[in-house]
């Protein structure tokens, strides 16, 4: 996992946050994730899958894992103990990912997330990408307040059968793009300078 300068600034008094590498993330996200998330509806699909299917997801799973792909995989810590984490992933050289974040109840409502909303999308910003994009619950009120006002749009709805119902919010780093996308919503009329761009082709 390169380490490509994403520094977490402005995190509250007390609290730091740590890189971890490879799987040793993943298996404290695996001990830990109930204490943030309630699983009890959740469909596991991979425990479905023929041993065939899994050894050919397990192959093209290895063809995305490219040395210099872009991936972060954080703690977040007050003191000694973890209060909760963050991981995200390069998609394409257009779309990141924030796949998952995750802060214990007693660690909410301090600026955690704000604070890395405030580093990560300016810093994903200087690196290029055009869209920031994340899934919720359609009914996860706080994280969805929290991302439209850090300038995430409502992008799509989805029925996903591990989680159900999902909203993907998308953060556009060009202006112009955020601009259009409150045309296509009907919010707004385009203005002379977005009419330009509208059916100019490729």
């Amino acid at each position: 996992m390169p380490d490509d300068g994403l520094v977490v600034e402005g995190l509250p008094p007390g609290y730091t946050v740590e890189a971890v590498e490879g799987e040793g993330f993943h298996e404290i996200f695996r001990q830990l994730r109930r204490r943030v998330f309630d699983e009890r509806t959740a469909f596991e699909w991979r425990r479905v899958l023929t041993d065939d299917e899994r050894r050919r997801l397990e192959d093209l799973e290895g063809r995305l894992a490219v040395p210099w792909r872009i991936r972060h995989q954080l703690l977040f810590k007050h003191g000694d103990e973890i209060a909760g984490w963050y991981f995200g992933v390069q998609e394409s050289a257009v779309r990141y990912v924030m796949i998952n974040t995750g802060l214990f109840p007693e660690h909410r409502r301090k600026g955690i997330y704000t604070a890395l909303l405030h580093s990560l999308l300016p810093h994903l910003k200087g690196l290029g990408f055009q869209e920031i994009v994340s899934y919720h619950h359609a009914t996860n009120t706080p994280v969805l307040i929290a991302k439209l006002k850090a300038g995430f749009v409502i992008s799509a709805m989805e029925i996903n059968d591990s989680f159900g119902l999902l909203v993907r919010l998308t953060y556009y780093t060009n202006p112009t793009r955020r601009a259009m996308m409150a045309v296509r919503t009907g919010e707004v009329e385009a203005s002379e300078e977005l009419r330009r761009h509208v059916g100019t082709g490729g």
